[in-house]
């Protein structure tokens, strides 16, 4: 593949946007989605049913398609795999703590409370 490939976690109405610019940035544009009829699922280059959970499934993906970024939109409920996913092919992306902190507002309010050093 000749352009560098970026994951779109979530191919519903509410990433299209997200599809759309990536394609115009000139990226091949992987989606995966829990849903086998995704409503952008033909918006994509290419479409992967894989569990939003799933880590190993989308860690395939990311490997079979060699990304390069990982992004969502709309959502937060990957958040937290996104990141793993990210940390273990070394790509760009906030740590997983962050992200766990952003998706639990326990742990969210915990650190909005703490005094720095």
């Amino acid at each position: 593949m000749d352009k560098k490939a970026i994951l779109v976690f979530g191919v519903g109405e509410l990433q299209k946007s997200i599809i759309k610019r990536a394609q115009l940035k000139g990226l091949y544009v992987v989606g995966i989605d829990p849903c086998a009829d995704a409503f952008c699922k033909d918006d994509v280059d290419s479409f992967e049913v894989v569990g939003g959970q799933d880590f190993e499934g989308t860690l395939d993906v990311a490997k079979k398609y060699n990304i390069s970024a990982i992004v969502t939109a709309a959502t937060d409920k990957p958040l937290v795999m996104m990141a793993r996913v990210a940390k273990e092919l070394k790509l760009p992306f906030y740590s997983v703590e962050t992200a766990q902190c952003s998706t639990d507002k326990y742990l969210m309010k915990q650190r909005f409370v703490q005094k720095d050093g």
